[in-house]
């Protein structure tokens, strides 16, 4: 993932009984809103925070970082995460038109934990994304979604393939509901992106006209960044998340 510094394997959440109180300032967007954030915290899920706070940068020593990419309204999702775990949909991730779900401020999340080597953020938001879309076969993530995830995110990345996989699995579903609107709006998807689904979606129908099927199921764990296969065995054993077979 994006920086190349080795992950450390982090299995368990720091307590706020033994948490050290030293925060830090994190300055964010063009305007600089600043966030107090406890520095255990922070270090225990991302490398670039604990390379930044903890070696021999000026950050270290100020306990302040600037990140004047980043959009005020995703770092306030992650925030929530990193204290409770837990994020929600807002407005930015729903289509202005009929409300329904399509993942822009979701992806930019995931998007950040790359940039900013967070690995248990990034299987959070594909682990969020994956069982919202085992709900209904009517959702797929908007072409600005895939647009963002392709133009910021590694060719290696999990959520790339994932948006590919979905995105030629619901095709037809997706093409019947949206043509029309499409047609008005030309796709911001990539030509990259566009040609590795049109690739996708012959194998997928040569799958089906072969009787295969179920070799089209989307499985959860394909889409995380196991270590090993021992690993990825007791994650599908706990996860409890079903398969995406159409």
């Amino acid at each position: 993932m994006t920086g190349g510094a080795t992950m450390r394997k982090n299995t368990d959440r720091p307590s706020f009984r033994t948490m050290k109180q030293t925060v830090v300032t994190i300055l964010v967007g063009k305007t600089e809103k600043a966030y107090i954030i406890h520095l255990d915290l922070l270090i225990h899920y991302s490398e670039y925070f604990r390379a930044a706070f903890t070696g021999s940068f000026k950050e270290a020593e100020d306990k302040k970082i600037s990140l004047s990419d980043v959009k005020k309204s995703t770092f306030d999702r992650f925030v929530d995460w990193l204290y409770y775990r837990e994020i929600s949909p807002t407005e930015e991730d729903k289509d202005p038109e009929t409300g329904r779900l399509q993942y822009r401020g979701i992806i930019e999340l995931y998007i950040l934990g790359d940039k900013y080597q967070i690995p248990k953020l990034r299987k959070y938001v594909i682990d969020h994304i994956f069982q919202s879309l085992t709900t209904s076969l009517e959702l797929l993530p908007s072409p600005g979604a895939i647009a963002r995830a392709y133009e910021f995110l590694p060719e290696t990345s999990p959520m790339r393939k994932f948006m590919l996989d979905i995105f030629a699995r619901r095709f037809t579903p997706y093409y019947i509901t949206r043509a029309k609107k499409m047609n008005k709006n030309p796709s911001c998807l990539q030509n990259e992106f566009l040609i590795e689904a049109l690739i996708k979606i012959a194998d997928n129908t040569k799958a089906i006209n072969q009787n295969q099927r179920s070799t089209l199921k989307l499985k959860l764990c394909d889409y995380h960044e196991h270590a090993d296969d021992k690993e990825r065995k007791q994650c599908e054993q706990s996860h409890g998340v079903a398969d995406i077979d159409r």
